[in-house]
Parts: structure tokens; C-alpha cells; sequence
């Protein structure tokens, strides 16, 4: 079944939307006041968060020092390929 608004519903919708506009509204008060400015207050871990973010955020994303070292290594052939953490790597990702 489909319902059509015909020209009086639309007339009388907006004599509501009409009337509604023009109508001072009262305002609203909260069932208890409160004096002051808002404020909010951060738990320890929230701090301790915080002052985390901050440190990471200091150490870079990539080791410069390590990089160039491992590249030099690799350079001069001397790098050597740590076979057991190599295989140990390889096991947990195929058993997961």
C-alpha cells in the first residue's frame, strides 16, 4: 500500500511548520546546574599515555645508525645471514 500526502497534508504541514517558526522557544534548563567553567580530569594511565605518545614520537621510524651499518656489511660482504633467528622466523609463520 503506498501512502500519498495529497495538497491539504502539504498545506496543513506547513501552516504547522509556520506556526512552529514564529513561536518563541523556552529554554531549556539541565535537571541540575552547574557554575564554572568545564573541566576535565585525566586518569594516571591517560598521563601515562600521554607521555608515551610523546617519547615514541622522538625515535625515529627508521634506525639511520642500524641501516647504515647492515649496509656497509653487505657492502664490504662481511654481513652474515642469522640462521637460526632466520629459521625461527620461518617456523612461526607457518605454524602460526
Amino acid at each position: 500500500m503506498k501512502i500519498e500526502p495529497n495538497g491539504n497534508d502539504i498545506q496543513r504541514i506547513e501552516q504547522v511548520r509556520a506556526v512552529r517558526a514564529t513561536q518563541p522557544t523556552a529554554p531549556t534548563q539541565a535537571s541540575g546546574a552547574v557554575s564554572g567553567p568545564d573541566q576535565a580530569q585525566f586518569s594516571n594511565r591517560g598521563i601515562e599515555l600521554a607521555k608515551a605518545r610523546t617519547a615514541l614520537s622522538a625515535v625515529p621510524e627508521v634506525r639511520e645508525d642500524r641501516v647504515a651499518e647492515l649496509r656497509s656489511q653487505i657492502q664490504a660482504g662481511t654481513y652474515q645471514v642469522p640462521v637460526e633467528a632466520l629459521a625461527e622466523k620461518l617456523m612461526r609463520a607457518v605454524t602460526g
